[in-house]
């Protein structure tokens, strides 16, 4: 019988490790794969998704704007540029062409990178709809005194007044009349005629031009032949109600006087006649006297 014997091949400790090593980096190169995959597709939908926001070409500033900067097409792009953003962050009255810019005026100081809307500004026209059929005139003030030391600038409001001085048995009377109210400066310049430039406050203007009623142009050229004008710069917001504002109740007539004053009626709103009675009474009374006494004379 024979004898069967049974050998086992003998593996190297070297070979057992490169065969376990060969398998850790297999897997080691697929865990890179994958993951490199997965960040493309991610960068992919992640792109898409902003891509979906639809953008839009509007006019945002380049610098700070200052407030009553008249807007022209020479310091148009100084101030402002088109530049393209999502919808989702334009707000309403967004302002897409340079024709809606050109002519304006700022009516508050715009941050930089902020996006230009129309409630920002406003028109010549807008501003001076309170003006019944104006005008443009000029006034050049033969001092600081008269145009609030030079400190008027385009945009700025201001009341006209007449102030004469006279000599009135050795007392000086000073008599004052407002011309206009709430006036609009479009120009302003220095004594050389050099235009006061946006932010500029070391100019001292001597010269403006100003919107004004045509009523009363002939009046405001009186002033200025006689060198009378004052003029005084509005520091709050204007309300045209208040110049048209009714008195109030204890300020009205008494509508009981006027009545009185007419013969009507009196604050009960009973007729008054009783004078009329009084005074016919005794017309009566001498009448009747005297109708007695012909009688009397008659007898005798």
């Amino acid at each position: 019988m024979k004898k069967i014997v049974y050998r086992r091949k003998k593996v190297q400790d070297g070979d057992e490790k490169e065969r376990k090593g060969g398998t850790s980096a297999k897997v080691i190169l697929y865990s890179i794969v994958v993951t490199a995959v997965l960040y493309v597709l991610l960068i992919f939908v992640e792109k898409t998704l902003v891509n979906a926001d639809d953008r839009k070409d509007v006019y945002v500033t380049v610098k700070e704007v200052p407030a009553d900067v008249e807007i022209s097409v020479i310091n148009l792009d100084e101030y402002f540029k088109l530049e393209e953003r999502p919808v989702s962050v334009i707000p309403d009255g967004s302002i897409t062409q340079s024709e809606e810019l050109v002519g304006c005026i700022t009516d508050r100081a715009i941050l930089k990178n902020e996006i230009v809307t129309h409630t920002s500004l406003s028109t010549q026209d807008e501003r001076t709809k309170d003006i019944a059929h104006p005008i443009e005139v000029s006034l050049n003030a033969s001092n600081l005194a008269q145009v609030v030391g030079g400190v008027l600038r385009t945009g700025d409001y201001i009341n006209i007044w007449s102030v004469k001085s006279n000599n009135v048995n050795g007392e000086t009377v000073t008599v004052t009349k407002n011309i206009c109210s709430h006036a609009y400066v479009t120009r302003s310049f220095s004594s050389t005629g050099e235009a006061a430039q946006e932010g500029d406050t070391d100019m001292a203007t001597m010269i403006i031009n100003v919107i004004i009623p045509a009523e009363m142009e002939e009046e405001f050229n009186t002033a200025i032949v006689d060198g009378t004008l004052r003029v005084g710069r509005y520091l709050y917001d204007y309300d045209g109600a208040d110049m048209e504002k009714e008195p109030a109740d204890d300020e009205k007539p008494d509508a009981a006087a006027e009545d009185d004053k007419s013969g009507g009626t009196d604050k009960a709103g009973d007729n008054v006649q009783e004078p009329e009675e009084d005074v016919t009474e005794p017309e009566e009374d001498t009448a009747d006297a005297v109708t007695e006494d012909a009688a009397v004379s008659d007898g005798m």
